[in-house]
């Protein structure tokens, strides 16, 4: 973690954005610990950012492994900080992650908090639009717009291949896949174990196999993405009963097994 007295808000920064590079990587206690210091160093310096920031490291980790309500807890505190000091144009994304939280608890409505997340962005300085645009369009597959949210994603993966960022593409591409719209990653290489999994996980819902997605979901469960292995576990139970094998009664046991780590339940696109 950088230095944070001579010039805060470059620190902070700079430390915010190591700790997003290294829950990328997979590597989510050491991005905590580090969300963690950021905060502390916030409050003992008065510095809002720096707590709101720190929250904010704190509440991604949360919700890649499916504590959701600790996640929306952390985001609540986090935009409440951000909204009197932002210097790095992180409110929008902390805003879309909430409404992305709460529509993942079951929220009926997260519309003025979507609103709220695209009034708040600069349209000229916007570091995190990318992940701003996923966590909307999440949010929008969970309240059922799951349509809204496939074009969304499409305009998204389109705009991350014009800007040379084939990460957040994948993220992308990704979740168009969870609902049911499978792109070709033929040949597309990878640059962190997050992204590998993600790869592996669109190429397996191309042609569902039980076994792969059992692999897939331990993936997930390796980098601690509890909710999403759930998810790839539950997509093993629908293709074993597609295809008419037994291993369904397997697959069911270890969804509900891996449900257990998680406060979110079974998503709309889910078997049920």
């Amino acid at each position: 973690m950088p230095d944070l007295a001579p010039d805060r808000e470059r620190t902070v920064s700079l430390t915010h954005t190591e700790a997003c590079s290294l829950l990328e990587l997979g590597r989510i206690s050491e991005a905590v610990a580090i969300g963690r210091q950021l905060r502390d160093w916030g409050w003992r310096s008065r510095y809002p950012a720096g707590r709101g920031y720190g929250l904010h490291i704190e509440a991604l980790a949360a919700s890649a492994q499916g504590r959701t309500r600790r996640a929306a807890e952390l985001l609540e505190a986090a935009v409440a900080l951000t909204r009197g000091q932002d210097p790095c144009g992180m409110l929008p994304w902390q805003l879309a992650e909430l409404a992305a939280a709460k529509a993942t608890m079951g929220a009926l409505s997260v519309d003025r908090l979507l609103a709220e997340a695209e009034d708040a962005e600069d349209p000229v300085r916007h570091p995190r639009r990318a992940s701003r645009l996923l966590a909307e369009a999440y949010a929008l597959a969970c309240l059922g717009r799951v349509e809204e949210a496939r074009v969304r994603l499409v305009a998204l993966a389109d705009e991350c291949l014009a800007n040379d960022a084939p990460a957040r593409r994948i993220d992308a591409l990704t979740m168009l896949a969870r609902l049911g719209v499978c792109h070709d990653v033929t040949g597309h290489g990878w640059d962190s174990p997050v992204t590998a999994v993600r790869v592996a996980h669109i190429r397996a819902l191309v042609e569902p196999d039980p076994s792969e997605l059992l692999v897939v979901s331990d993936g997930y469960a390796q980098l601690q993405h509890w909710h999403l292995a759930a998810e790839l576990a539950d997509a093993a139970v629908k293709a074993s009963f597609r295809r008419g094998d037994t291993g369904g009664q397997r697959a069911t046991a270890r969804r509900d097994e891996l449900l257990v780590e998680c406060e979110a339940g079974p998503l709309p696109w889910w078997s049920g």
